[in-house]
This record gives structure tokens, C-alpha cells and sequence, in this order.
């Protein structure tokens, strides 16, 4: 059996099928999709480009990161806006401690705390 002495290159799927049906990708490029879907393989969807680029297109379609995705504008939030109107008001009564708010509410200590201090969570 013949075994190759070269080293194995991998490869991600969506540059394979760039390179296969498109060509070669020049050095210090990215393939980047305009489907925003990262296991899409269809050449049709792809499109080479520097990271730059890849900025460029993301904060063009909305889906940069920063301010417009912390708080409830996070698809991972656990917290609704009613949840945290309601944690500041219980903590503005005096009666639970932020402890007891994180505990009641599924999240941590120090989350409370920049609720309350109003560092994130818009309503």
C-alpha cells in the first residue's frame, strides 16, 4: 500500500466547493457567503473577499455585533423586557436583594447588577 509522505491539507467544505466549481482562492482571501448560511456549499452563494469585505456585508445586513445586539436584542437573551422592568422595580422596593433576584430569575449575580445600574437590558 502506498502512503503518501505529503502532509493532509483540510479543508472547509464551503471553500472545497468554491474551489472545485470556481477556481482557486487567491492567497489572504476569504470565501464569504451572501446566504449568511455557513454550511452552504452552493458556489452560486459564494463569493471571495477580505475580512474587511466580510464586515462590510454583515453591518450592511444588520447582523453586526456591538450595542444593536446586547440586552434583549440578543437572540440569546434569557430575559424579556417585562423581566427586567420588573427586577429593576422589585429591587427599587427594597424587599429582595439582588442575590435573591438571581436566583428568582435564573441568572447570575453581577447580571442583576447591570441591570439595575441600567449598563444593559433596554426596555
Amino acid at each position: 500500500m502506498f502512503k503518501s509522505k505529503l502532509p493532509r491539507k483540510w479543508y472547509r467544505a464551503h471553500r472545497l466547493s468554491y474551489e472545485i466549481q470556481v477556481g482557486p482562492i487567491p492567497p489572504g482571501l476569504h470565501v464569504l457567503h451572501t446566504c449568511d448560511n455557513p454550511g452552504c456549499v452552493n458556489p452560486g452563494h459564494l463569493w471571495v473577499g477580505t475580512q474587511a469585505d466580510n464586515n462590510r456585508d454583515r453591518a450592511a445586513k444588520g447582523r453586526g455585533g456591538g450595542e444593536k445586539r446586547r440586552g434583549i436584542r440578543n437572540g440569546r437573551a434569557k430575559l424579556t423586557g417585562e423581566q427586567v422592568a420588573k427586577i429593576r422595580r422589585l429591587y427599587a422596593s427594597g424587599d429582595i436583594s439582588q442575590e435573591g433576584l438571581a436566583l428568582a430569575f435564573g441568572v447570575s449575580q453581577p447580571q442583576i447588577s447591570r441591570i439595575v445600574r441600567r449598563e444593559q437590558h433596554e426596555e
